[in-house]
């Protein structure tokens, strides 16, 4: 993938805590909805030493219902365990007013997650769907509150224009929430469509209003 280089966790360390990440994990599931054991009874799959072949892609986070930062904190830990899947590195946290949608939404806080995946475009969208739902996600008004978004912006420099499925992410030149803490990661990597670099597609939208980097690590 043109622009990105290999990284290490710049704020997500997924064996750095106290009972490792199968009890960080599972301590979030039990917190968040009320049930003990490991999210979808996952293992911990440890990469490496195989030929599975790996495509970087980066998912957008997003939530403004509830513990957000325990959300965030739960789908990053759950779609780092996730067969065929690890998250490799984390944005800051920013929280973010609300764009479009229903008036009187709370703030969101919102961060993006580079991973690196043995998941198709479509296996990969349908993991990000099952995060959503498993936090608690409930789809009635258009760009409503939720508890979690988990968006796919980009799998590979790959192009898809599908009736479910659109790569690159076709509104995330246009969201700050998103181009700024993509741009912590991938400040270099060109867009496919645009031609144009993340940092320069997130720098024509500056100042952005009502995006308040928090902290890096979370």
């Amino acid at each position: 993938m043109q622009g990105i280089k290999p990284v290490i966790f710049r704020s997500f360390s997924p064996f750095g805590r106290a009972g490792g990440l199968a009890g960080s994990i599972g301590a979030a599931t039990e917190k968040l909805t009320g049930r003990a054991g490991l999210w979808f009874n996952l293992k911990i799959v440890l990469f490496g030493g195989d030929n599975t072949r790996m495509t970087t892609a980066l998912l957008a986070l997003g939530s403004n219902l509830g513990d957000r930062e325990a959300m965030l904190r739960g789908a990053r830990a759950a779609l780092h365990t996730s067969p065929g899947l690890r998250v490799t590195a984390s944005s800051g946290l920013y929280e973010t007013e609300p764009v479009g949608g229903p008036a009187g939404q709370s703030p969101y806080l919102n961060a993006v997650l580079q991973v690196e995946t043995a998941l198709d475009p479509h296996g990969l969208l349908e993991r990000c769907l099952a995060v959503e739902k498993h936090f608690g996600r409930v789809r009635e008004a258009a760009w409503g509150p939720r508890t979690l978004d988990v968006d796919l912006l980009f799998w590979g420099r790959g192009i898809r224009h599908e009736p479910d499925l659109e790569l690159p992410h076709p509104r995330l030149h246009l969201r700050p929430f998103v181009l700024i803490p993509l741009a912590e990661l991938i400040p270099d990597f060109i867009h496919p469509l645009s031609g144009r670099t993340i940092r320069d597609l997130a720098d024509s939208l500056q100042p952005a209003k009502g995006v308040s980097r928090l902290c890096q690590s979370w």
